[in-house]
Order: C-alpha cells, then structure tokens, then sequence
C-alpha cells in the first residue's frame, strides 16, 4: 500500500471527479442540445488547461459519450456526486477511462459491463484515447486516482475503501 501526502490525494479526487462533471455536462446538453452546456463545459476544462488541449478533450469526451450512448440507451445515469464518492456510474466511466489503457483490459472491461455496455471494444479504445488527452491537459486519471476516490465495487454494492 503507498502512502501519498493529502494534496497529492485531493488532486487525485479533483481529477477523478473531473470526469463525471465531463459526462453530466454532455448529457444536460443532450436533453435540449442546448450548446451552453458545451460552452460551460468548455470553460471548466479551460480553467485547467490550455484552450487547445481543451478542444481535444472536449473532442474526445463527445466521441466516446456517443459510444456510451449508442451501447446504453438514455446513457449513463449521473445523479449527483454524494459528499464521499461519486455516483456509481461516474465510478466506472473514471475506472472505465483510468485502466482504458493498461495491457490488461479486464479492469476497463469490468468498469464498461458496470455500465450496462457488454460490447465495449470501441468504448475502451475511445476511454484511452480521452485518458490521454486528459493526461496531456494535465488531469492524471491512474488506477490510484481512482482507487484513492471511490470504493472498489462488487455488484453494485462497496466491496472495499481504498481511500487512505
């Protein structure tokens, strides 16, 4: 078990809270395609990164939620972040994009099937490609930003706290 200081760990819970705030700003302008959900969005992430860094996360970020969306009617469910965790799907959409590009898949797999999404090639090819962006903003989204935040779960239920 590594132990890391409590700013360390507060920037992990930002970054990981990051990507929920992403996908619940996508789905409010999916309900009117009203595009100053975009611009907000657009303005959060400009707030933590450069404009054209920005623009590619926000490219990402709409192709994948078109996968999500394509595989999962309605798409994901985000209801509000409680104070402790997030809800559970932003949960596995940040495990989902956090392991997207390990060698081993079975981690992105699990996060994507927690979705509803069994068919999830495309989906874990489109979570890395947003890690990426996101890491080249400046928003690291690693397996210990996500386990730090949010509990691992086992059918739907809190399995174990790796919170420190």
């Amino acid at each position: 078990m590594s132990v890391h200081p409590l700013d360390e760990i507060a920037t992990r819970s930002a970054d990981a809270r990051l990507i929920g705030a992403i996908f619940r700003k996508l789905a409010q302008f999916r309900e009117d395609y009203d595009e100053r959900f975009l611009h907000e969005l657009f303005a959060m992430l400009r707030r933590r990164m450069p404009e054209h860094q920005a623009d590619k996360v926000m490219s990402d970020a709409l192709a994948m939620d078109n996968e999500i969306r394509f595989r999962l009617r309605g798409g994901p469910s985000l209801d509000r972040d409680g104070p402790d965790f997030p809800c559970p799907h932003a949960q596995a959409l940040t495990r989902l994009i956090a392991h997207a590009g390990a060698r081993d898949h079975s981690l992105a797999a699990a996060a994507a099937e927690e979705l509803g999404i069994e068919n999830h090639r495309i989906l874990r090819k489109y979570a890395s490609v947003l890690a990426s962006s996101l890491a080249q903003g400046g928003i690291e989204i690693g397996w210990e930003g996500a386990a730090a935040t949010m509990p691992m779960t086992a059918r739907g239920t809190p399995d174990v706290d790796f919170r420190l």
